[in-house]
């Protein structure tokens, strides 16, 4: 169940406000959602790169779209 389908976890700190209210928040970490899925706002989870056995959690801040080529004659 942990490795395919979600666990839970213990998130410590204030930095997700005001998606999770308190310093000391329980969630669930979720493992079905494909990355390609994922919206603005929405929460993940990574290894963190300073210390990778520990876990972060980030929001996310923009998506990137695709833009069609518009020329311009000045």
């Amino acid at each position: 169940f942990k490795d395919y389908v979600g666990e839970v976890a213990h998130c410590v700190g204030a930095s997700m406000k005001p998606t999770l209210e308190g310093e000391n928040e329980m969630v669930f970490i979720e493992k079905l959602t494909l990355p390609q899925n994922l919206e603005r706002n929405d929460l993940i989870v990574c290894i963190s790169p300073e210390d990778p056995s520990k876990m972060i959690l980030k929001r996310v801040l923009a998506k990137v779209i695709k833009l069609k080529s518009i020329s311009f004659n000045l």
